[in-house]
C-alpha cells in the first residue's frame, strides 16, 4: 500500500509516538498525484483519523 499524506491548514498533524485509528474508503482517482499524472488508479481516501498518545 502506498500512502500519500495530505494535511490541510487547520488540521492537526499526528505527533511521533501517537497511535491513530483511520477510517477510509477506496475510490477511483485521476489527475495529479504528487509529481505524477495519473490516468486512473484506486486510492484509499481517509474519512476520519483519531490519534492518541500510546
Amino acid at each position: 500500500m502506498v500512502l500519500l499524506p495530505h494535511f490541510e491548514d487547520g488540521k492537526r498533524i499526528p505527533e511521533v509516538g501517537e497511535t491513530c485509528q483511520i477510517r477510509y474508503h477506496a475510490e477511483a482517482i485521476e489527475g495529479q498525484v504528487g509529481d505524477k499524472n495519473v490516468q486512473e488508479a484506486t486510492a484509499n481516501v481517509v474519512d476520519q483519523m483519531e490519534c492518541e498518545r500510546g
